[in-house]
């Protein structure tokens, strides 16, 4: 028995808002990416720059190649609520009596939403020597190539684009939030397979958001420390700079002051790189986020652009087939019918994964209680279809005089009833029916 209680015009008004979101996305991603290309050489070509910079383009690629894969998977996800509109404003249709009403067309089409992909943004190390002061030439052979020549500028500018680009995803974000809050409310085999993969979409661009936040951070402290060197060398100059005035310098005197000048220089220097050796640490560890964020919006993306509903867009990625009539090999549930062991083992795996991930992704507590309780009435759906009459009805039953919604509790009912978010993710992994006589482990 399929439950289904849509309405359509609400469907197709949140379809709508989620393309409002792609384009947004959409925008964010031309604006920053075109940003970024201007940030060729902007760290600097010395040494412990270079290293800095080969960090930050690596993080900086992961973190752009997830915002694309994102506003992709925003477009896919309003297509496909599009679509499940439009099924059912044409299944009201043919219900009509008499003359059938022109069919429902789609009006919306990923295509529209995305947006090329940029080229990947110059690498930011590298750079000319131009702003070095005239006093280096006397001391460059001793020390070489260590000035910090990095433009600061250049620096600062990158970072208020990619905290403009951080705040605009958390717009879109928080934006998508009316749109699934209008899909959770709806009651039909996808929803809450929908529900779930658009909360995964509202944690990753939170996360991409981070990411850029992070990388801003990165690009205003390497300015920082470029001109705390800076200053700390023309003071250290300062004795070189005043016999050179003075015209006073004899070979001897020269060399002494060389010597001690190039030395200080270079104390500077080492401290400097050992700064930028600590940043390069932290890109690293942004950039192995970013790298998991990626993953997951590459991964959504793919799993609703090659489908025609959310649920086979689910199926395809968390449902591998396997024979339900035979044992899972759980001693735990060995006593139970094979049909309730493959129930108990995909509600702890797969609602327990997608805490995990959540969580990891920075996922709040309400979004992780969502998606938790979605997805455990999506695999709630699939197995109470796959149950024998009359207990199939019975269950459907019990859950509609119950709850009022044949799938179980919903968020908001949980909520309601004063659970915690906490409450709901740790009931969400567990399996009910023990009132029915369904048996636990």
């Amino acid at each position: 028995m399929t439950v289904i209680k849509v309405d359509a015009a609400q469907m197709r008004a949140a379809a709508k808002g989620l393309a409002g979101n792609a384009n947004a996305a959409s925008d964010s991603y031309s604006k920053v990416s075109a940003a970024m290309g201007s940030i060729g050489g902007m760290a600097g070509s010395d040494p412990a720059a270079q290293d800095w910079g080969h960090g930050f383009d690596s993080a900086l690629a992961r973190a752009l190649q997830a915002h694309y894969s994102s506003v992709g998977a925003v477009a896919n996800c309003a297509e496909l609520t599009d679509a499940t509109a439009v099924n059912h404003l044409n299944a009201d249709g043919q219900s009509v009596v008499g003359p059938k009403p022109t069919p429902e067309a789609l009006g919306i089409s990923k295509t529209n939403l995305v947006p090329m992909c940029l080229a990947p943004p110059p690498s930011s190390a590298g750079g000319d020597d131009a702003s070095k002061p005239w006093w280096w030439a006397k001391i460059q052979h001793v020390v070489g190539d260590i000035w910090p020549n990095g433009h600061q500028d250049r620096l600062h500018s990158a970072a208020a684009s990619l905290r403009t680009a951080a705040t605009e995803l958390r717009s879109v974000a928080s934006q998508m939030q009316g749109n699934v809050a209008v899909i959770e409310n709806q009651i039909s085999p996808e929803i809450d397979s929908a529900t779930v993969t658009l909360i995964k979409l509202q944690t990753g661009l939170n996360s991409v958001a981070g990411t850029y936040d992070q990388l801003a951070q990165n690009c205003d402290d390497h300015a920082h420390h470029i001109d705390d060197a800076h200053s700390q060398m023309e003071e250290a100059a300062a004795e070189l700079i005043g016999l050179a005035l003075l015209d006073v310098l004899t070979d001897g005197a020269l060399s002494a002051a060389v010597a001690r000048v190039a030395a200080r220089v270079m104390e500077i220097y080492e401290d400097f790189r050992g700064l930028l050796q600590t940043a390069r640490l932290a890109i690293k560890g942004t950039e192995e986020a970013a790298e998991v964020t990626e993953g997951v919006m590459g991964g959504v993306e793919q799993a609703v652009s090659k489908v025609e509903s959310f649920s086979e867009a689910d199926s395809a990625a968390m449902n591998p087939a396997k024979d339900l009539t035979k044992p899972t090999g759980d001693p735990a549930t060995a006593h139970l019918p094979p049909l309730r062991q493959h129930y108990i083992q995909d509600v702890q795996q797969k609602v327990g994964s997608l805490v995990q991930e959540l969580r990891q992704a920075g996922a709040s507590d309400e979004q992780i209680a969502r998606a938790a309780n979605a997805e455990r009435r999506a695999i709630g759906q699939e197995y109470k279809d796959a149950t024998p009459e009359p207990m199939k009805s019975q269950i459907y039953g019990r859950n509609e005089e119950k709850y009022g919604d044949p799938l179980g509790p919903t968020y908001d009912y949980l909520k309601a009833q004063g659970k915690t978010d906490q409450q709901i993710i740790d009931a969400s992994q567990r399996t009910g029916g023990g009132d029915l006589g369904l048996g636990q482990k």
